[in-house]
């Protein structure tokens, strides 16, 4: 049986759902493609606007910072990760948190995404934590990529005033 096209396979997984254009590259060069072959098809796809790292990256700040609840760090970790440029993360988190890619349409405000994320998880606390538990829960929070900053007043917000 004949080796498919690398054109056919990038377009069966793009059928699937978005790739970044290094992502596509690497599972093609693991499945044996030549560069020129692997190039050649990303290029066409590109003209087709079926590969758009833009598209993919405004998709992913979506899709992090709504269901996966992470924070702006951990999301950017993910962009160098999945091969696109600091650029394209800067671009794509400044027209999340313009709202012009959430699904409210509103400003964000990654504290307040914290703090949301802490509330689930732990609920809310009376009078005193102790340091232990105090750092546990700040550190799920900044393991999510949000900031200290972030963290503190996520974890303020929760205390109940007795």
């Amino acid at each position: 049986m004949p080796k498919r096209k690398a054109l056919d396979v990038a377009l069966s997984l793009l059928a699937k759902r978005d790739y970044s254009r290094q992502m596509l590259k690497d599972k093609l060069y693991k499945k044996e493609y030549t560069q020129a072959e692997i190039d050649a098809a990303l290029d066409h796809l590109e003209e087709l606007n079926y590969l758009n790292d833009q598209r993919f990256s405004e998709s992913l700040v979506r899709y992090r910072a709504e269901l996966s609840r992470w924070g702006k760090t951990r999301i950017k970790q993910d962009f160098y990760k999945k091969g696109l440029s600091s650029d394209l993360a800067d671009k794509a988190l400044s027209l999340y948190e313009q709202g012009s890619l959430s699904s409210d349409e509103q400003e964000v405000n990654w504290a307040e995404n914290a703090y949301l994320l802490l509330e689930k998880r732990f609920g809310t606390y009376e009078g005193y934590l102790e340091p232990k538990e105090k750092a546990r829960r700040i550190n799920f929070l900044l393991r999510r990529g949000f900031s200290q900053s972030e963290a503190l007043y996520a974890l303020e917000k929760l205390k109940i005033d007795s």
